[in-house]
């Protein structure tokens, strides 16, 4: 049976987006954005999916969640997707829920869990600070991957945080 958490050629992308993942060192409690750049159709997408389907990522958090953001992203189509997949016990009407509502609804699930939350192929800027105001820091280790082609979007997302992962074209 093929190993579908096996990336051929990008062993030590995988190997330093774990580490950033499961990492319990000094520092790694607070709320971390990881970035994942990189030319479209590299990889990034598959890099990051093989390293969250592994066991070791999965035991860790308590919650995962995915969301494909893309060029003309909804913040209250992601929020509601992302309310979804975290599977909110006794949760109705999500999909009639205003901004507000689902802001609350989305902290409240966050702050009981440690988290991993993926955005994959964010373009645009303003929608990653308006999700971040709703992701709850509980300094519990939680986690953001966020995948772009920008070489912009990492640095800006989190000045302080110098660890994006670029990806190159394979030889």
């Amino acid at each position: 049976m093929k190993d579908e958490s096996h990336i051929v050629g990008r062993e030590d992308c995988v190997n330093k987006l774990l580490l950033q993942l499961i990492d319990e060192g000094d520092g790694c409690a607070n709320l971390t954005v990881i970035s994942v750049f990189g030319e479209g159709a590299i990889g990034k997408t598959a890099l990051v999916r093989s390293v969250c389907n592994r066991a070791e990522v999965k035991n860790h958090f308590d919650c995962c969640a995915w969301v494909r953001v893309g060029p003309k992203p909804n913040l209250v189509h992601l929020m509601v997707d992302l309310l979804k997949q975290l599977r909110v016990p006794k949760l109705r009407d999500v999909d009639s829920m205003d901004k507000e509502k689902l802001s609350e609804e989305l902290l409240g699930v966050l702050m009981g869990c440690c988290y991993l939350i993926v955005l994959d192929d964010l373009c645009d800027l303003h929608l990653m600070d308006e999700l971040m105001m709703v992701l709850a820091d509980l300094r519990n280790g939680s986690r953001v991957i966020v995948t772009t082609r920008s070489p912009d979007i990492p640095s800006s997302i989190d000045p302080w945080y110098s660890r994006p992962l670029k990806l190159s074209p394979l030889d």
